[in-house]
């Protein structure tokens, strides 16, 4: 079937939602909505953060081909047919004329192939491990993120059950024998690499094959998307990520261009922003310092004007007067106050 013979056909696109400036915050999601996005697809996006509504169940033989981590989205439905993981949405999307890879060449087609293996095996892990595995990400990220997208008690049973799913799936994949720190040191490892090689891939382009972008850039973006924009604690990969250039403005790129945020979001984003701001440690106290301040600055200008000379006490016969005067002293007056002879009243006291 080609475009032409299925232009007013309409897909129906359920993922999870978007946070951080991001259409989905879950890789699955954001590589099916981009490959949608890069066919030119007739889509109906639905962001419904309930995986049950889906009807569709995964399998821990397709954990990373499938969408256990996912929770059962994205999925994919056209005239009683689904797909629910990014590869069989690509397939479903290509069997009914939508594909963005039908322009490459047989040596490209099979890069394409190749580099998706590697990214799978060495990066995919990786973004997993800091999403779900990861103690400090999973609780103070993922967990409260997950609580409030999902209805309960999916809120606290799917992040959980996904977690002990990634945390035996990485195990096998990279050995039981080692220790956690081991094994996260080599996931990181792995991943460090697989950027170098994909900054080196994309070079100077604007994507991965040319001026078009294909299915592997749909899973590039899904991936490196979240873990360019999601608050981790842990920053290593992060850190490594910013310091790909190219990877970063690839990933940019494809958010400007292909999922520009609407005014309502950029407000709300706005909003979130001016919430995580800390507050003002001298309120309530900032005007009484203020006050506290200026009487300081002021005492120390007048301090100085006395020792400067700038300031002298006039001193008279009348003790109770002490007139203030900014005039240079004068010495004559000095020696006829002394010269004058003590009154009655201070003799008396002496």
């Amino acid at each position: 079937m080609s475009n032409m013979d299925s232009e007013n056909e309409e897909f129906e696109l359920k993922i999870w939602k978007g946070d951080w400036g991001l259409p989905s915050v879950e890789y699955q999601s954001l590589t099916a909505l981009a490959y949608c996005k890069f066919s030119s697809a007739p889509v109906d996006v639905i962001k419904t953060n309930n995986p049950w509504n889906s009807r569709i169940r995964g399998s821990k033989e397709t954990f990373f081909r499938g969408n256990l981590t996912s929770g059962y989205l994205p999925v994919l439905s056209h005239n009683g047919d689904t797909a629910n993981s990014a590869s069989d949405i690509f397939d479903m999307l290509r069997r009914k004329g939508w594909g963005a890879d039908h322009w490459l060449k047989a040596k490209e087609s099979a890069d394409v192939l190749a580099f998706t293996s590697l990214v799978e095996e060495k990066l995919l892990p990786a973004a997993l491990h800091l999403w779900w595995v990861e103690q400090q990400t999973f609780m103070n990220v993922t967990l409260p993120w997950y609580g409030k997208a999902l209805p309960f008690p999916l809120g606290t049973y799917l992040p959980r059950r996904t977690n002990r799913d990634c945390i035996n799936r990485l195990k096998h994949q990279c050995g039981e024998s080692l220790s956690d720190a081991m094994r996260e040191n080599l996931i990181f490892k792995d991943a460090k690499e697989c950027l170098n090689v994909l900054s080196t891939k994309l070079g100077d382009n604007e994507f991965f094959f040319g001026t078009r972008p294909t299915s592997f850039d749909a899973i590039v973006f899904g991936i490196l998307a979240p873990l360019l924009k999601a608050p981790y604690p842990n920053t290593v990969l992060q850190t490594h990520l910013n310091g790909c250039f190219n990877l970063c403005s690839f990933t940019k790129r494809i958010l400007d261009y292909y999922f520009p945020l609407s005014p309502e979001e950029l407000q709300e984003m706005e909003k979130e922003e001016e919430l995580k701001r800390p507050a003002d440690p001298d309120f309530p106290h900032k005007k009484r310092n203020i006050l506290l301040g200026a009487v300081v600055a002021i005492s120390a200008m007048v301090s100085y004007a006395f020792i400067a000379g700038i300031i002298k006490f006039e001193v008279v016969n009348d003790l109770s007067h002490i007139p203030i005067t900014t005039t240079a002293p004068n010495l004559t007056q000095f020696e006829e106050i002394l010269s004058q002879p003590e009154s009655e009243e201070y003799e008396e006291k002496k």
